[in-house]
C-alpha cells in the first residue's frame, strides 16, 4: 500500500509541475516561472537567475557595481590581455586584534589596466581613519563607515596611481596604520 501511495503521490507531483505554458515572450521558463501569480516571484528561481550566465548577446549589466565603468570584456584588446591578481590577507597586530580589525590587500592586472586595493573592518565608530603603506610609502587613507572601509587606486577611469604604486605587480607589503601611525594591520604578497 505504501508504493501505491508514494506512487500515486510521485505521478501527481509530475502531472502538476509539467512543463509551463510559454511566457508571452516566447520564452518557456520552466516548473515555477509565474505560478505565484502577478506581482509575486517564486524565489528559488529569483536565486537561480541571479547564477546564470548573462546571453551573450547582453553587455555589462547597469545594476552590478563591478560592471560600472568598465570596458565590455568581450572586446579584442580586453579578451586578449591576460589578468594577474594576487590577495593578501592582512594580519592584524596587538593593537588591531583589540580593535578587531581585519583586511585584505588586492593587485589586479589585465593588459595596460591597474589595480590595487585594500579593504579594512573594525569595530570601532564612523568617521576613523586609516593610512595604507605600500612598501614604506603612503598610498591613500580609509574613512570607517559602519565599521569598514576602502582604498582603491588605479591608472584607469581618470585616475592616476599613487607614486611608487606603478606596477602595481611589484608591490610586495602592505600596511594600515592610525592616523597617529600605530601599525593596526600587515601583510606581504
Amino acid at each position: 500500500m505504501r508504493i501505491t501511495t508514494w506512487m500515486l503521490a510521485l505521478a501527481l507531483a509530475l502531472v502538476l509541475s509539467g512543463p509551463a505554458a510559454p511566457s508571452p515572450g516566447g520564452e518557456n521558463r520552466g516548473p515555477g516561472s509565474g505560478s505565484q501569480g502577478p506581482g509575486k516571484s517564486d524565489d528559488k528561481n529569483d536565486d537561480k537567475k541571479d547564477d546564470q550566465k548573462p546571453d551573450d548577446n547582453r553587455g555589462p549589466d547597469p545594476d552590478k557595481p563591478e560592471d560600472n565603468n568598465r570596458p565590455d570584456d568581450r572586446a579584442p584588446a580586453a579578451a586578449d590581455a591576460a589578468v594577474e591578481r594576487r590577495i593578501v590577507m592582512l594580519t592584524a597586530t596587538p593593537t588591531g586584534a583589540a580593535i578587531d580589525a581585519s583586511g585584505k590587500a588586492e593587485t589586479r592586472v589585465r593588459g595596460a589596466r591597474q589595480r590595487f586595493k585594500v579593504e579594512v573592518e573594525a569595530r570601532l565608530p564612523d568617521g576613523v581613519v586609516f593610512v595604507v603603506e605600500v612598501d614604506g610609502r603612503p598610498a591613500g587613507s580609509i574613512t570607517l563607515m559602519a565599521g569598514e572601509g576602502e582604498l582603491e587606486v588605479k591608472n584607469f577611469d581618470g585616475m592616476v596611481l599613487p607614486a611608487g604604486l606603478d606596477p602595481v605587480s611589484t608591490i610586495r607589503r602592505v600596511r594600515v596604520l592610525s592616523a597617529l601611525g600605530v601599525l593596526v594591520l600587515e601583510g606581504s604578497f
